[in-house]
């Protein structure tokens, strides 16, 4: 079928972004009622489930999971290796869920890599199938947050608000602790599950909805919730948003001082398994000052932005061939053309004394001061044309910049054009 974009505008619509940034992120749930059941067709078609399944089933770092089957009790999570104990379980009529499915699946990979973009954090995208009547998991609530699109079907949704608000995904490790994901549970975090939550500790649902096909639903970090298909089968995708925080940013400018002051880096007191008392207070405090006085705010928001740019693998859709997939498009380009940011791509802007560049995982396009608006604009652009780069560039440079751009792999030429699904 044609190219169709899906971003977050998109899937939001008709809220508009900062209504949404202002009234729900991390503060209420939203559920967009669109009655279009053909919202989602660019992400998935219920007849490539099968194929996906038998994908994932030989992908070891996709997990196929069977949610609530009746051999194995209520609620209970099984990971599934096999076709046949697939068939099986859901024979029994039990639930399952396909695991980062973005990782194989080229239109949820660049949905989730849009939305990465936007958000500056890690998205992951999982797939749940119930059957009629079914729920695959208990009341619970999650540590990051969630877009669920209605994919097929009917579900009804129960949600509750948060035991926990914004609750921490993990936290910032000490030597001795090898368990990242668990470290939700230490530093006076809860210290129970976060599934299987009762009546008398969340209380009363304060929202009950049913998602159509097309429906859209956040749900913030921290509220309680379950679902249950109604009336037929039902399938919908799960996108987290698995976003960087406060005490991130905190805990790398933390680490960078500590680089930089020798304080930090010494040893607690000897005897303080047996003795809180013989770490001194005026030492903490005095840390705790020089921290205060001394962090870059700066220095750890450019760590944290390399780092996440970085580690955004794009390969994928032709960006390794680099120049040489592209000299074509790149001779042919005029101010008029429409330019696309290449699927999969994150970038960001680097400015020096001198020069600014434009930075993804494979490397920079360095280009002299005078561009840092052009550049600016087109990391932020996911579509344009050369003659609406900004920033006083002569039409001869915007011209010189967007052929460059599609030698070096950062966008490519737009067009109406069928494409497989698959990688």
């Amino acid at each position: 079928m044609p190219t169709q974009k899906l971003n977050f505008d998109a899937l939001i619509s008709p809220v508009r972004a900062e209504d949404f940034f202002s009234d729900y992120w991390e503060r209420a749930p939203l559920h967009v009622r669109r009655g279009l059941p053909e919202a989602y067709a660019p992400l998935l078609d219920l007849a490539d489930l099968d194929y996906l399944t038998s994908v994932a089933l030989r992908m070891p770092e996709t997990l196929v999971e069977s949610l609530g089957d009746p051999a194995a009790g209520p609620y209970v999570v099984r990971p599934v290796t096999a076709p046949s104990e697939l068939y099986d379980a859901c024979a029994r009529g039990a639930s399952f869920r396909l695991r980062g499915l973005h990782r194989y699946w080229k239109p949820l990979r660049d949905l989730s890599r849009s939305l990465e973009q936007k958000f500056a954090c890690a998205v992951g995208v999982n797939l749940y199938s119930s059957p009629a009547s079914a729920q695959g998991l208990d009341r619970h609530y999650d540590n990051h947050d969630v877009l669920v699109l209605q994919i097929a079907g009917r579900k009804n949704w129960r949600l509750h608000d948060p035991i926990v608000r914004l609750p921490l995904k993990h936290a910032p490790p000490t030597s001795f602790e090898r368990r990242v994901e668990e470290l939700e549970y230490f530093r006076g975090g809860p210290m129970r599950s976060r599934g299987r939550l009762t009546d008398e500790e969340t209380g009363r649902p304060t929202h009950e909805l049913t998602m159509e096909q097309g429906d859209l639903l956040y749900l913030p970090r921290g509220f309680v919730h379950e679902a249950r298909a109604e009336g037929a089968a039902s399938v919908h995708l799960t996108i987290g948003l698995h976003v960087t925080t406060w005490l991130d940013l905190l805990a790398v400018a933390l680490g960078q001082l500590a680089q930089r002051d020798e304080r930090f880096r010494r040893s607690l007191p000897v005897g303080v398994l047996h003795d809180a008392g013989a770490a001194s207070r005026a030492d903490f405090d005095a840390l705790v000052e020089a921290f205060a006085s001394g962090a870059s705010l700066r220095d750890a928001l450019t760590e944290v932005a390399e780092g996440f740019v970085r580690t955004r693998d794009d390969a994928g859709d032709g960006a390794l061939l680099g120049g040489a997939g592209n000299v074509d498009d790149a001779s042919k380009v005029g101010l008029e053309t429409l330019l696309e940011r290449r699927p999969g791509l994150v970038c960001r802007v680097v400015v020096e004394a001198d020069s600014v560049g434009l930075a993804s995982a494979r490397g920079a396009l360095w280009m002299p001061k005078p561009f840092e608006a052009a550049l600016v604009f087109v990391a932020r652009a996911e579509e344009f044309r050369p003659r609406d780069i900004p920033g006083g560039v002569s039409e001869a440079g915007r011209l010189a910049l967007a052929r460059r751009l599609i030698q070096d792999g950062f966008v490519r030429v737009a067009a109406a054009r069928e494409q497989s699904r698959e990688e």
